[in-house]
Parts: C-alpha cells; sequence; structure tokens
C-alpha cells in the first residue's frame, strides 16, 4: 500500500500534528508499506525529529496564507508522480489538495480532524469552505469525541471514526518529581494560551511553586518580557525546543496544557511518564483525564482561582505506575488508522465491480491488534 500523508504545514514550529504525522509515516515503512509526506518546505518533519530515512518527503512552497495555490499545484504535481493509493490529509492547506487530487484523480482521501472546529467557526465564507472541504473526504478521523462533537459536519459524517492520538510508552523509571514543579511543554502561539500559565505561576508562587516552559514559537520574547517578575524571582524558566522532553517530565509536579484543543500529545506524554494533567474542561484533553483519573479538568476555565485550586488538588495525586490506556497507544492509533486505509480501498474496489458492500463502520477503540511494529 501506498500512502501520501498530506501535512500542508509550513510552520517551523514542531507540534502535535506533526508528532501524528511522523507516527503514521513510520509505522507504515516499518509494516513495508510505502509513505511519503507532503509538507511545506519549513516544516520540521525530518530525521532530526524522528522521521524514519525511508519515508519519502516533499516539499514543496510554504503555506503562509498566499501561497495556496502554489502549494495545491506543486503538491499535486508530485503526488501524481508518486502515485498513491491512499491520501492522508492533516491541517487545511493538506485537506485543500487531498480534496483536488481525489477529484482528479479518484484517489480515495481520509481526513484527520485535529482540532476543535467550533461551530461559530462554521459560519462565513472560510467556515463555509472548510465544511465542504471535510464533506468531500471519503473518511474522516476525530482525535476525540470532543473534536467530533464541536463540528456538525464531523459527526454526520457517514465514515466517521474516533482515533484518539497515541504515544509510545515510557521507559520504566523510579522518578522523584520536584514538589511544586510545574511545566508547559509546546508551542509558544497564541491559540496555546501560555501567558495563562504564567498566571498560574504567578498566582501560586508564593506556596512555593515554580514553572519550566519547554518550546519555542513566534511569543518566546514576549513572553519572556511578561514573565519578567517571575523571572527575576526564579519562579520560571524558559528551556527553549528541546530533543528530549522526558528529563523535564521526571521532575515535573504536574503539567499544565491550558490549550482548548482536540487532544494534545504534550498530555498524552506527561501521563506515559505518570505526571497528572490540569487542562480546560472545554478541551479533548479532559476526555484523557477521565479515562486515566490522572489530573483535573478545570470547569471555570476564566478564574485564575480555579487553575491554582486545580494545581493543587493534581498535586496531591500519587504518582501514577500504570501504563497508558490502550486506546492512547501509538499501536492502536496506528492500527486504527490501517483498519480506515484497507476498509477504504475494499469499497473502493467493490464500488469499481459494482458488487455491493457494506459500509465502513467506526472501529472499537479498544482491543486492537498491534499491528505495528514500534
Amino acid at each position: 500500500m501506498r500512502i501520501a500523508l498530506l501535512l500542508g504545514s509550513g510552520n517551523p514550529s514542531f507540534g502535535g500534528v506533526e508528532r501524528h504525522v511522523i507516527h503514521l509515516a513510520n509505522s507504515l515503512v516499518l509494516d513495508r508499506h510505502a509513505a511519503c509526506i507532503v509538507m511545506g518546505r519549513a516544516c520540521p518533519v525530518d530525521v532530526d525529529h524522528g522521521l524514519r530515512p525511508e519515508v519519502d518527503q516533499i516539499r514543496v512552497a510554504a503555506p503562509d496564507g498566499a501561497s495556496l495555490s502554489a502549494f495545491v499545484a506543486g503538491g499535486g504535481r508530485a503526488v501524481r508522480t508518486w502515485r498513491a493509493d491512499v491520501l492522508h490529509s492533516h491541517l487545511t492547506y493538506g485537506l485543500a489538495l487531498g480534496v483536488l487530487l481525489r477529484t482528479v484523480l479518484g484517489i480515495p482521501l481520509v481526513h484527520t480532524e485535529h482540532f476543535l472546529v467550533r461551530k461559530s467557526a462554521d459560519r462565513g465564507v472560510r467556515g463555509a469552505a472548510g465544511a465542504l472541504l471535510r464533506g468531500r473526504a471519503d473518511a474522516l478521523i476525530c482525535v476525540s469525541g470532543t473534536v467530533a462533537a464541536a463540528c456538525p459536519v464531523l459527526g454526520g459524517h457517514p465514515r466517521r471514526h474516533m482515533i484518539y492520538n497515541g504515544t509510545a510508552p515510557a521507559a520504566s523509571e523510579n522518578a522523584t518529581p520536584s514538589r511544586g514543579r510545574l511545566l508547559y511543554v509546546g508551542r509558544l502561539e497564541p491559540d496555546k494560551r501560555v501567558g495563562l500559565t504564567l498566571e498560574i505561576a504567578r498566582r501560586l508562587q508564593s506556596d512555593g511553586y515554580s514553572l519550566d516552559v519547554v518550546g519555542t514559537g513566534t511569543l518566546a520574547e514576549s513572553l519572556r518580557g511578561e514573565a519578567a517578575d517571575l523571572l527575576a524571582a526564579g519562579r520560571v524558566r524558559f528551556h527553549g525546543w528541546q530533543a528530549d522532553v522526558a528529563p523535564f517530565f521526571r521532575n515535573a509536579a504536574v503539567l499544565l496544557h491550558p490549550a482548548r484543543e482536540g487532544l494534545g500529545y504534550a498530555a498524552i506524554e506527561a501521563m506515559a511518564h505518570g505526571v497528572p494533567v490540569v487542562a480546560p474542561r472545554s478541551s479533548g484533553t479532559a476526555e484523557l483525564i477521565a479515562h486515566t483519573g490522572l489530573g483535573v479538568a478545570v470547569d471555570d476555565e476564566h478564574r485564575i482561582g480555579a487553575w491554582a485550586e486545580a494545581v493543587a488538588r493534581a498535586s496531591a495525586l500519587p504518582r501514577a505506575t500504570a501504563a497508558l490506556p490502550a486506546a492512547f497507544h501509538v499501536r492502536h492509533m496506528c492500527a486504527a488508522t490501517m483498519d480506515v486505509y484497507e476498509a477504504l480501498l475494499r469499497s473502493t474496489a467493490h464500488a469499481a465491480t459494482g458488487e455491493a458492500h457494506p459500509a465502513a463502520t467506526p472501529k472499537a477503540l479498544h482491543g486492537h491488534g498491534a499491528r505495528t511494529r514500534l
């Protein structure tokens, strides 16, 4: 099987979607399929970030808001030459490219929705266009139930699958977290609400809490300015991007994950290390907390006091030693996604011969065999 993963990202920051695509691509080539990733030139998906060298990389004009047509044209020519059996799009530019190739070449298209597409965002020309594009995919994957519920198009699609993001289990370790040490891991961008973590640290500094910030992004300098008082008091430390985040998880008492997003990879990886997570109830990360009991979901997310109370409750939780539920393991994520590809190809083959074929149904979240060797 030949799978083209249409990432469509030109963002130089490395985030959860990029990690997700690397997991899928590596799984495919380990199972002796062919995989290529179509992305913008600045996208940091490469062997330095864990991508296996057997995965083909197709880099085209970086999406920057003015180059959608260039990205779709360049990516379209490259994928046509590469001869994919299935297209799997991520992010809006990748979806636009996938819909074009599906329409012109008839290649079946799977789209994964990673973000909370709120109903209010589906209004207007841009929202309507996004909804139309998602509706043209042959199968849709949502990374959490929260993502599916946030967008009517996703919830009503006849071939909708809910497959959680997954990570590899952490190495067995006897970690002794530092009391009161809070951690944020992720991109430093407006949608991540990193400023909120500084406010929480400021509220809790008199109780002995401090904050480690791991990541980079466009807000790096402004956040340092915003945290001048915390920096002077030694209550916040900015570490930039780190290739190995495991030491930070080992030392952390609580991970702060304030973004309203589909299902954050940093939260899954923290829990794999036994670190409790504090996140808003409105995010898909709250589903992870409900599955594991390792963390606190904040209901009144606009009140700093509610976050401070949640941190105190999370700090009192025993550090977990049990493994993550299977639904959040990378093996499950990759195996379930492969099932979607195979069902779609079977359905396409039956349609081409005119034979009756039952509609593909979403796989259960538990009980999948571990097909991949990761």
